[in-house]
């Protein structure tokens, strides 16, 4: 075989056109010469290796065959982050039986726990920059106050009161409320739980508040929210009853009864923040004299009737001039 120097397939074609066979019967033949020289000039090139598969297409045909979803109790078991999304968004909820459909459930809600103690955090950080606390931003005759929340509620459509509860979550749970903070991220409580167990213990000293929430941390992933409210109060009387009379002076200071909140169609809602005693006895007398008003052949229901006796003592009060019994 001739080297690649001296070796020129088309040499013929260049040098001599009359060595051009016409189109006829003798032009295959030419055709097969000139691809068996190319084929030689190419092993040359290659040093004598193996020519390249003429052809890269192949008759195998591709699997579209769908992959398999991880088992149930291994989605039940990871942790809330971007893998766990991946898995779960690979699969078809039709495709799935029910068993797997509430674990796909139960996987969301750790993610969705999660996501919120990321923007929790976050929203930690933001209430720590020096421009959210006034440093310098503020006139000298303006009282500096944290922003975070005035700056956070109209980007995430919440009320100022929704956006300083995520601030002030942020601040507890990177001090007493830390077990809190983590249950949180890693999706063991919502974000609803996390928020009942910070609101209800934040006033009590430090060491009853770190007690209650280490009793209560671990069964409240299984609780209802009503429940969850229920051991709080439990562990609290249990932990605390030697201070128990100084908690209810300190709570029954802060008794109130919150402003109307509008509601639909002309209606509002009024909450009340009262000694249990005194809650019992506006509910006994409601309940008596709705009670009352039905036996003596009212058609309205006692939801109606409890209501508008309610507003019957505001509206007498009003034009009598004076709540509760007459002068003298």
């Amino acid at each position: 075989m001739s080297s690649v120097d001296d070796f020129d397939p088309h040499a013929a074609w260049l040098e001599d056109p009359s060595t051009y066979e016409p189109v006829g019967e003798h032009s295959p033949r030419r055709l097969e010469e000139l691809w068996a020289q190319e084929e030689d000039a190419a092993d040359v090139f290659l040093d004598g290796g193996d020519k390249p598969a003429s052809s890269m297409v192949t008759i195998e045909q591709p699997s579209f065959e769908s992959v398999q979803p991880v088992s149930a109790e291994a989605l039940a078991g990871m942790a809330p982050d971007g893998q766990l999304l991946a898995e779960l968004e690979d699969v078809d909820p039709r495709e799935v039986d029910e068993y797997y459909l509430v674990e796909m459930a139960a996987g969301y809600q750790r993610i969705a726990a999660w996501a919120t103690a990321k923007l929790t955090r976050v929203a930690g950080e933001l209430s720590r920059r020096p421009l959210m606390n006034g440093s310098g931003a503020l006139p000298s005759h303006v009282k500096a106050g944290n922003m975070a929340a005035d700056e956070l509620a109209p980007r995430l459509g919440l009320s100022r009161f929704c956006a300083q509860r995520i601030v002030t979550n942020a601040r507890a749970f990177e001090s007493v409320f830390a077990l809190t903070g983590q249950a949180l991220a890693v999706g063991h409580i919502d974000s609803r739980k996390a928020t009942t167990i910070v609101s209800m213990l934040e006033d009590y000293p430090v060491e009853i508040a770190v007690l209650v929430q280490d009793s209560v941390i671990d069964d409240a992933g299984t609780q209802t929210h009503s429940q969850l409210v229920e051991a709080i109060k439990k562990a609290v009387i249990a932990v605390s009853h030697d201070d128990a009379d100084l908690f209810h002076a300190k709570a029954r200071a802060k008794r109130r009864v919150e402003h109307p909140r509008q509601l639909p169609d002309g209606m509002a809602s009024i909450r009340a923040v009262v000694p249990a005693t005194d809650a019992a006895a506006i509910d006994l007398a409601l309940e008596a004299a709705a009670r009352s008003a039905q036996a003596g052949g009212d058609t309205r229901t006692l939801d109606q009737l409890r209501a508008d006796i309610l507003s019957l003592m505001g509206h007498t009060a009003l034009e009598l001039g004076y709540v509760g019994l007459p002068p003298g």
